[in-house]
């Protein structure tokens, strides 16, 4: 069966930054990502290095190009935390968000240890942005 414990694969995918609404002039200096998928888990790597950063339009920002859908299941909302240098704002801390049904997901953020969430916006990348990470989801 496709999501039995024996559906095994790997491969490699694009992480790719966009916006809620739109993107345009983005310029990447690296974009890799790799994935291992076993049954229904799939957990990726990647890294992306900005050389230019564009525009995005809208309120958001989203790591998005996933090998597979993200479940609708709500168990998949935190997919875990990124390592980040270059942004043109100070965070402390920068994760994922999923966003079920899709193959992207939020790029959620704290500035401060206060009690409510963030999230990384159309101005706090910078030309030498770099992110990297990996992270675990269900399809």
């Amino acid at each position: 069966a496709a999501n039995a414990l024996d559906d095994y694969e790997e491969g490699t995918w694009t992480p790719v930054l966009v916006g809620n609404n739109s993107e345009s002039g983005q310029v990447y200096s690296s974009q890799q990502g790799t994935y291992t998928k076993i049954g229904r888990q799939v957990n990726c790597q990647f890294n992306l290095n900005l050389s230019t950063e564009g525009s995005f339009g809208a309120n958001y920002i989203l790591l998005s190009g996933f090998p597979f859908t993200i479940s609708s299941s709500v168990n998949t909302v935190h997919l875990g935390n990124l390592y980040f240098v270059g942004m043109a704002a100070n965070f402390i801390s920068i994760g994922l968000q999923a966003f079920e049904g899709n193959a992207k997901a939020y790029l959620w953020a704290k500035t401060t240890a206060s009690a409510s969430r963030e999230y990384v916006g159309t101005s706090d990348f910078d030309n030498s942005t770099q992110i990297t990470g990996q992270f675990t989801y269900f399809i």
